[in-house]
């Protein structure tokens, strides 16, 4: 009889590709596109350019208050930042609950989001330019932590289109620029 090898001894199971979880995601190295100097006279017109050059619509009406799942991609829209808040969640289940608005009735509290693909959603958020030379290339693996405004403000006039797959967590609060000027942020952890 020959002789087993201790290897032989103690088979181990080992997953094949086939048999490891999809659950798993391996993020590639990013880098964001950054737009620097943006004023809140201005906010709008850049918003504009990039929705244009992206080739996305509004919403019509009758898609107006939907969840994200039931938005036609090709599209933009606005959303509170209350959905973002992921409450222990991952961000697929925040997506779920998130409500599309076709119009920014809120500015200092609604994000615009690019909705190119189900792929490929972006949040449009501003940043300090410190923060923006921080965040222009995530490596997908480290966790990097930024608070992301819906509008430019002072010296957070960074504009950075940020995919939303690429938020880890995100909390909700809401800050005081000045007296009686308010504005709800996201303390965001991306990777």
């Amino acid at each position: 009889m020959p002789s087993r090898s201790r290897v032989d001894q103690y088979p181990v199971e080992v997953d094949s590709p086939e048999s490891v979880s999809d659950s798993i995601q391996i993020l590639q190295p990013l880098s964001l596109k950054v737009i620097r100097g943006v004023s809140k006279g201005q906010m709008d017109s850049v918003l504009i350019s990039r929705r244009r050059f992206e080739n996305l619509r509004g919403l019509s009406p009758l898609e107006s208050g939907k969840q994200i799942s039931e938005i036609p991609s090709g599209t933009f829209f606005f959303a509170s930042t209350y959905y973002f808040d992921t409450r222990g969640d991952n961000i697929t289940d925040v997506l779920k609950r998130c409500v599309a608005r076709r119009i920014r009735s809120l500015p200092d509290y609604m994000f615009e989001i690019h909705y190119l693909s189900e792929r490929e959603i972006l949040i449009m958020a501003f940043v300090s330019d410190e923060t923006a030379s921080r965040i222009c290339r995530l490596d997908g693996s480290s966790e990097r932590k930024v608070t992301l405004s819906p509008r430019p403000w002072n010296h957070v006039d960074a504009l950075v289109l940020l995919p939303i797959d690429r938020f880890l967590r995100a909390k909700e609060r809401v800050i005081e620029i000045a007296e009686r000027d308010r504005i709800s942020v996201l303390d965001v952890t991306l990777q």
